[in-house]
């Protein structure tokens, strides 16, 4: 798992999100001051493969919530878009049963349509062992321009930066 599958994984989230948004007619409402329209939707992993550690594999359960807000420009047309995410949950050794937290993950995407880029911003990963603490952190902000590249980027972000072994350890 490397630093861009896991952003990759993260947009594309975010199109997701984009694309189960209410249908408007949004022609319609050209000028008329359009207000945010806001949604919260709820989401679980169940049983999910995250990777393959050699002897065992990495399932992931857990649950969280999606709340996006689409604003509007003065034609009517969305202009930007704020998704705040939460997820709580746990990795799992499928070979032994041993589990570690993935909790709190907390993030903000902000999407703005005029500029044509997307910023991420929050802790995507924080992975807890009991006696342990924090072994894996994945948090920061990266922004992602219209030709889908990370222009930018900085925080600590473990399992992008040195690979799936550090989730395996957690768990071995």
């Amino acid at each position: 798992m490397d630093r861009d599958r896991n952003l990759r994984f993260i947009c594309f989230l975010v199109v997701v999100t984009c694309l189960v948004a209410p249908v408007h007619s949004f022609a319609n409402h050209a000028n008329d001051g359009i207000p945010p329209i806001t949604q919260t939707l709820a989401f679980s992993v169940d049983h999910e493969l995250v990777g393959n550690c050699g002897s065992f594999h990495i399932i992931a359960d857990g649950e969280g919530t999606i709340r996006e807000t689409i604003y509007f420009n003065d034609g009517g047309d969305p202009s930007r878009v704020n998704v705040q995410a939460r997820y709580r949950g746990t990795l799992t050794n499928s070979v032994t049963g041993a589990a570690v937290a993935d909790e709190p993950s907390v993030i903000q995407i902000f999407v703005d349509f005029e500029r044509m880029r997307e910023t991420h911003v929050g802790q995507f990963f924080n992975i807890n062992v009991p006696g342990k603490g924090t072994v894996a952190l994945e948090v920061g902000r990266y922004v992602v321009d219209a030709s889908g590249n990370i222009s930018f980027i900085h925080g600590q972000f473990d399992v992008s930066d040195s690979g799936l072994g550090v989730l395996c350890a957690a768990l071995d």
